[in-house]
C-alpha cells in the first residue's frame, strides 16, 4: 500500500492551505484518504474517482468535524467554503455539539437518550410487562407440551 503523505507536513500548507489541499492529489493505489487538519478535529475525507469512458482523475474533498475518530458533522465541500471558512464552521459545530462544561463529551448521549425516554414516557419497560403478564396468567409461559 502506498505511503499517503499528510497536508500539514507539506511546505506552504500555513501560509496558503486553500491552494494546498485544492492540488492534492493521492498516489497510486489509493482511492480515499482521511487526514486531521487540526487539533480540534477539522478533517479532510479525500475520495478518488475514476470517469469509466476517459483516464480523468476526479477528487471530491469535504471538511468534517470529527471527535474520537468518529464523524461528527459534515462542514461542507472545498468548492462551497475556504479553509477558514471551515475553521469558523468548525468552532460553530464545536459549540452545538460539544458540552460546554466538558470538551470531550457530546452534548447528546445514548445516557441522555436514555433519560429523556424515562422521564417522558408513561409505558413501562417490556420487561416489566412481561413479568406483569406472568403474574396475572401463568400458565401461557408454560410449554404446551409438559403437563404439571
Amino acid at each position: 500500500m502506498p505511503v499517503v503523505e499528510k497536508l500539514k507536513s507539506k511546505s506552504g500548507f500555513k501560509s496558503f492551505p486553500d491552494r494546498i489541499i485544492a492540488e492534492y492529489t493521492l498516489p497510486v493505489g489509493t482511492n480515499e484518504s482521511r487526514q486531521v487538519l487540526t487539533d480540534n478535529g477539522l478533517c479532510l475525507k479525500i475520495v478518488k474517482t475514476h470517469s469509466r469512458k476517459s483516464k480523468k482523475v476526479r477528487y471530491e474533498k469535504t471538511y468534517y468535524f470529527a471527535k474520537g475518530g468518529k464523524l461528527i458533522s459534515r462542514l461542507g465541500s472545498i468548492k462551497d467554503m475556504s479553509y477558514k471558512q471551515a475553521l469558523e464552521a468548525l468552532s460553530v459545530a464545536r459549540s452545538q455539539k460539544l458540552d460546554s462544561t466538558d470538551d470531550r463529551k457530546l452534548k447528546t448521549s445514548v445516557r441522555d437518550v436514555f433519560n429523556l425516554y424515562m422521564l417522558t414516557n408513561e409505558r413501562k419497560w417490556a420487561a416489566k410487562r412481561f413479568i406483569k403478564n406472568m403474574v396475572l396468567k401463568p400458565n401461557s409461559l408454560r410449554p404446551s407440551r409438559i403437563k404439571p
